[in-house]
């Protein structure tokens, strides 16, 4: 089989390390640590060893619930966090270069034999720093405990409304929880695949049946952007490539999904919906190009049977869920790969579903898009099963 030849290499990360020269760019460095726990690059999230989340079952879902309203509620929380920390270490900070200074002065103004006092200053200065740094050790561990939350928190809350559909029950997520490489090989879609990030592993029932999605990023070697089907380049997103080199892309940056439906071999097919940083199959083994009439010119196709998989994609619900699918302020592109190992369906998003969101509060309705999208991931298992 195609599965046993292919070769994927995973190459080792280097660890961040933190500058620590003095107290301001200790402060900037943590702030910048704790922007990479809540939204690790996928440069460096492997090498970081974390407790792996045990799954937690989903909560219901409030009829009136506002995701949007709710992540910011939970940001501004957070910032206000942050920002009484952040005052914290600058007025200690202050407090301390005050006292040197005004020590260092008496130091040279005053008599000898009042000396005493500025050493009382330099005293009560380095007893001053003493103290700040037992705090700020104590105040480092509420930050992270409370980075902690917030993650979990968001995670718990966009998932909770996004999988309340119908026919799904028995939800569960692990916030912190790892997909298997396997998983992602098995789509036949990257014949290398050269690291992969990921988190927020979602699992539970679909009319019965198990069901899985992943949040990934996953880097292969360097594709050049697509054309979309006016003829012009994609455009790159700047996010996630600023951590990237020449020789890499994310080939999937996005949304997992593993689904209880298997083809016969001979039914296989690869659907690329073009959009924004799409990346081609390169595990093509077998399949050839075609052309499905009926979908959007967005996209591209690839059977291993002609008249089987056009007879497969013919169903008038499948192509209007897949047709359902198309670039817009937070999805960028669509893969859907169904062989013999089941159905893999990814939802290519940019930052505004991607990251847990920091500095700056949600803008516009991305959760309420990705909850739309997999309610057509959804209908396309129904179209496909048997």
């Amino acid at each position: 089989m195609a599965e046993k030849n292919h070769e994927t290499k995973i190459e080792k990360e280097e660890e961040l390390e933190v500058n620590k020269s003095n107290d301001l760019e200790k402060t900037n460095n943590e702030e910048t640590e704790i922007e990479q726990t809540i939204n690790p690059s996928s440069s460096d999230a492997e090498t970081k060893e974390s407790k792996v989340d045990e799954f937690i079952p989903l909560p219901e879902c409030p009829e009136d619930f506002a995701c949007e309203e709710y992540v910011n509620e939970k940001r501004k929380s957070f910032d206000d966090i942050m920002k009484s920390s952040r005052r914290s270490s600058t007025i200690t900070m202050i407090i301390s270069v005050a006292l040197l200074i005004l020590g260092f002065a008496l130091n040279t103004m005053l008599d000898p034999k009042l000396a005493w006092i500025s050493y009382t200053i330099f005293g009560i200065a380095i007893v001053v720093i003493i103290i700040s740094f037992v705090f700020s050790s104590r105040g480092r561990k509420k930050i992270y405990a409370s980075v902690d939350d917030y993650v979990r928190d968001v995670i718990v809350g966009v998932d909770q409304y996004v999988f309340d559909q119908e026919g799904l029950s028995q939800m569960s997520v692990a916030p912190k929880g790892k997909a298997e490489l396997n998983d992602i090989i098995e789509a036949h879609y990257f014949e290398t695949i050269n690291n992969f990030n990921s988190r927020n592993i979602v699992k539970g029932l679909y009319k019965g049946k198990e069901i899985k999605s992943s949040e990934l990023a996953v880097r292969i070697p360097y594709q050049k952007p697509l054309e979309t089907p006016e003829g012009g380049e994609a455009s790159t997103d700047k996010k996630k490539k600023k951590s990237g080199t020449p020789t890499e892309s994310f080939g999937i940056f996005g949304k997992y999904f593993s689904l209880p439906v298997v083809a016969n071999d001979d039914e296989s097919f690869i659907l690329l919906m073009r959009g924004p940083n799409a990346c081609l199959p390169t595990f093509l083994d077998e399949y050839h190009e075609t052309t499905i009439s009926d979908l959007n010119a967005t996209y591209l196709c690839w059977v291993k049977n002609e008249e089987k998989a056009n007879k497969l994609l013919k169903n008038e619900k499948l192509i209007e869920a897949l047709n359902g699918f198309a670039p817009n302020t937070s999805l960028e592109n669509v893969i859907v790969s169904f062989n013999t190992k089941g159905l893999k369906v990814c939802l290519n998003y940019n930052e505004t579903v991607m990251e847990i969101p920091m500095q700056k509060p949600v803008e516009g309705k991305p959760f309420e898009i990705y909850k739309n999208d997999v309610r057509r991931v959804l209908d396309i298992v129904d179209c496909l099963s048997k």
